[in-house]
């Protein structure tokens, strides 16, 4: 499968997931007939191109926006992953650093979440520096903001953390 593709029936799913979770087209666990009739006359019908396209220019908008403001501003010693596409950026952190803390100032504080790396790892002791920001669901200047205040907090942080 091209990737162009796989971005393509990516940004679908998301049309629809909000759907399929609220019990709307979901069937036991999977989608129903009904609901597989419904997507399947979708793309016949070429009647979901305009809404992946609008999607897919609304999400790279954000992603840019928000790496602009890692780039200029997430503090020295942090390291990042500039995406080629999808809804996360990567971050790792100082390897001392604990991600589980930082987690608690930034809600606290600024009311800004994040997934700890170790999520994502096949050991819980894995990824404890690292962390995964998402630009799926705000806008693009709650983005801006947000990334803007998570770095201003960082630095703060690190700056206690390494003292």
């Amino acid at each position: 499968m091209s990737k162009r593709k796989f971005i393509k029936l990516f940004y679908f799913s998301n049309m629809i997931s909000s759907y399929y979770f609220s019990g709307i087209l979901n069937s036991g666990g999977c989608f129903n007939n009904y609901t597989s009739g419904i997507l399947a006359s979708l793309f016949e019908l070429k009647l979901a191109q305009e809404h992946i396209a609008k999607m897919k220019h609304a999400y790279k908008e954000r992603m840019f926006a928000a790496c602009e403001v890692l780039e200029k501003n997430l503090p020295v010693g942090c390291k990042w992953t500039k995406p080629s596409g999808g809804y996360f950026i990567w971050i790792s952190l100082p390897t001392n650093t604990d991600v589980g803390k930082l987690l608690q100032t930034c809600l606290q504080d600024e009311k800004i979440f994040f997934i700890p790396g170790s999520r994502f790892a096949y050991e819980p002791t894995v990824g404890n520096n690292c962390l995964c920001l998402s630009i799926s669901f705000h806008s693009k200047e709650k983005l801006v903001d947000g990334a803007t205040r998570f770095c201003a907090l960082l630095k703060r942080y690190l700056g206690e953390t390494l003292k």
